[in-house]
C-alpha cells in the first residue's frame, strides 16, 4: 500500500513538471522567463539610444550612400578636368608672354644702348675737334706774331637737332644715371647741353671767326671779336665744350655697360 502511494505520489509530481511552464536553470537569463514567471525581466531598465549625430567624428567616403560618394568623385573628376585642360595651359600661356616679351624688351634695351654709344660718339668726335679748333685759335690770337686769323670752324655735322639723340636712347640714359653722381653736367641734361654747344658756341664762334677776318680785310685788329668770345677769365665757351664732352663721356660708359648686361635697364 505505502509502495503504491509513492508510486501515485511520484506520477502526480511528474504530471504537475510536465504541465508547468519551463523553468530555466539559475544560470539561464531572466529575460528568457515568460511572464508573469520572469518578474526579474520586467524590471530591468531601458537602455538610452546614443545621439550618434552629437559625435563629431569625420565619416569615412567609404561609409557613404553609394550615390553621394559618386557625386564627390564625379566633381572631383571635372575639378581636375578644368584643371588640367583650360587653367594649366592658360597659366602657360601667360608665363610664355611674360617671358618672350621680356627677353624682347631686354632685346630693344641692348639695341638702343648701342645705338647710344654710336650717336655719343659721333658727337663726341666733333666736340673733341671743337675744343681744339677753339683752343688752337685763343693761342694764335694771343701770338702777337701772328698776322693772320684762324679760319677753322666747329664742326657740327653730326647734329641735326634735339632729335639726334632718340627718345629711346635718352630713356636708357635716364634709367642707367638714376640715383647715380656724376662731375659736369647731369647725364638727363644730355639734349639740352648738346643743343647749347652745336647750336650757340658753334654758332657764335662762326660769328666771330667771320667778324676777325672782315677786320683783317679792313686792315683793323682782328683779335678783338675771338679775344671777346673766348678769353674771358673762366674760358667759359671752351670749359663748356669740355662738360658737354665729359658729360657724353660718362653716358657712353653707362650705355655700353647696359648693352652688355644680363638684365639691362
Amino acid at each position: 500500500m505505502k509502495h503504491g502511494n509513492a508510486v501515485f505520489s511520484f506520477m502526480i509530481v511528474f504530471a504537475l513538471v510536465a504541465c508547468a511552464p519551463h523553468v530555466t536553470s539559475p544560470t539561464t537569463s531572466p529575460a528568457a522567463i515568460p511572464y508573469p514567471f520572469n518578474t526579474y525581466a520586467t524590471f530591468q531598465p531601458v537602455p538610452h539610444p546614443v545621439n550618434t549625430l552629437a559625435v563629431s567624428q569625420p565619416i569615412p567616403t567609404s561609409a557613404l550612400p553609394y550615390s553621394v560618394s559618386s557625386e564627390i568623385q564625379t566633381m572631383v573628376d571635372a575639378l581636375i578636368y578644368v584643371i588640367k585642360n583650360v587653367i594649366t595651359p592658360i597659366v602657360i600661356a601667360i608665363l610664355t608672354y611674360i617671358v618672350v616679351d621680356r627677353l624682347g624688351e631686354w632685346r630693344k634695351r641692348k639695341t638702343y644702348s648701342k645705338l647710344g654709344v654710336a650717336i655719343i660718339e659721333s658727337l663726341q668726335e666733333e666736340i673733341k675737334t671743337g675744343i681744339q679748333v677753339m683752343t688752337d685759335a685763343l693761342n694764335i690770337t694771343e701770338d702777337q706774331s701772328v698776322n693772320e686769323p684762324p679760319v677753322a670752324l666747329l664742326p657740327k655735322k653730326s647734329w641735326s637737332g634735339m632729335s639726334t639723340i632718340p627718345d629711346e636712347v635718352l630713356l636708357r640714359i635716364i634709367e642707367t644715371s638714376a640715383n647715380r653722381q656724376f662731375d659736369g653736367f647731369p647725364l638727363r641734361e644730355c639734349r639740352i647741353h648738346c643743343k647749347n654747344y652745336f647750336e650757340h658756341i658753334s654758332q657764335n664762334y662762326e660769328q666771330a671767326v667771320f667778324e676777325s677776318m672782315k677786320l683783317t680785310k679792313q686792315g683793323q685788329d682782328w683779335r678783338r671779336p675771338i679775344l671777346n668770345l673766348l678769353a674771358d677769365d673762366a674760358r667759359t665757351y671752351i670749359q663748356a665744350a669740355k662738360g658737354v664732352d665729359r658729360m657724353l663721356d660718362n653716358a657712353k660708359q653707362l650705355l655700353e655697360a647696359n648693352s652688355r648686361a644680363i638684365f639691362p635697364k
